[in-house]
């Protein structure tokens, strides 16, 4: 510490021996750096599509391409074989990418501090204009509608970034008809976010979360049950003459309910309402069982004698 003088005779306090805040954030900022850099790039404006990409994805729609008229055939015929084609061939997608010229930046980290020599370097900003074309066909083969997109990615595995294969089309797509399968149903009556699904064939259950095919909740409809698989696949159980529904049966942390069908296959369910992240309990369960009774009943496929009442809890 110093005791100086000021203009005007006034004294004044240096305090020397401690840093100014100032000083504490230049060096905070000093260590941040030492780990993370953010480093120019120049890049020079392509003259086209990068070598990988196709080159033939116009900026305006094609007027070749005519509703109603122009085959899936010529398609081809005019743009080639597409980067991405749909179920049935629905829909093909064509993708172009162009390099932005210019300035750009990259982030690099060092993931264990300085001089640790891991970690990696990622793009900041949008390198890349990515455009891509879908072309949708009619049940009769010819077009039925063509879009355009063009969308500024920092890299073709951008999420933001239209897939050139049409995944998130096929994603959409799947979603429709899992939806369209589910109302096949009838109207929806219960839905559980969280379930546990295990179908076993031969007329034996299996009360295993392990095994589980659900991949998300389970719909209760008025003429089945709704599902969706671990391998994005729709699953459907409609009630049928025979349909026989048994529990609820406990498991160790677990409370199943059994649907057994004609063929002989047992479902075993286990579910959780909304909003409750707690396991399943018996009154959940038991719920359950009384709802798919009512269901089954009115839907006039009822089993009378078949079912084992509830135990008490």
């Amino acid at each position: 510490m110093r005791i100086g003088k000021a203009r005007g005779g006034r004294s004044v306090l240096a305090m020397r021996r401690f840093p100014s805040t100032m000083a504490v954030s230049a060096l905070a900022v000093a260590i941040a750096l030492a780990a993370c850099v953010v480093l120019p790039v120049p890049v020079p404006q392509a003259g086209g599509p990068t070598p990988a990409s196709r080159s033939n994805v116009p900026q305006e729609l094609p007027g070749s391409l005519v509703k109603g008229q122009t085959t899936r055939a010529a398609v081809i015929a005019q743009f080639g074989e597409p980067d991405g084609r749909g179920s049935d061939d629905q829909w093909f997608t064509y993708e172009s990418q162009v390099r932005r010229g210019g300035v750009h930046w990259v982030l690099c980290v060092a993931a264990g501090g300085p001089g640790a020599g891991v970690g990696g370097c990622d793009k900041v900003g949008n390198w890349l204009v990515v455009r891509r074309m879908i072309v949708r066909f009619d049940a009769a083969g010819t077009v039925a509608d063509v879009s355009l997109q063009s969308v500024d990615c920092a890299s073709a595995n951008d999420p933001d970034c239209p897939s050139g294969r049409g995944d998130d089309l096929l994603a959409r797509d799947r979603e429709a008809l899992a939806r369209q399968l589910a109302e096949s149903l009838g109207p929806l009556q219960a839905e559980y976010p969280s379930a546990y699904v295990v179908v076993r064939a031969g007329g034996s259950c299996r009360h295993s979360s392990e095994q589980s095919t659900a991949q998300g909740g389970l719909e209760v409809r008025s003429l089945g049950l709704a599902w969706s698989g671990r391998n994005g696949v729709q699953h459907l159980l409609k009630w049928d003459a025979d349909t026989v529904i048994e529990g609820p049966t406990r498991s160790i942390l677990f409370w199943w309910v059994d649907v057994r069908t004609r063929d002989g296959t047992c479902t075993s369910l286990s579910v959780r309402p909304k909003d409750v992240h707690f396991l399943p309990d018996a009154g959940v369960a038991r719920a359950l069982h009384e709802l798919l009774l009512r269901l089954r009943d009115a839907a006039g496929h009822g089993a009378a004698g078949h079912d084992p009442a509830a135990p008490a809890s």
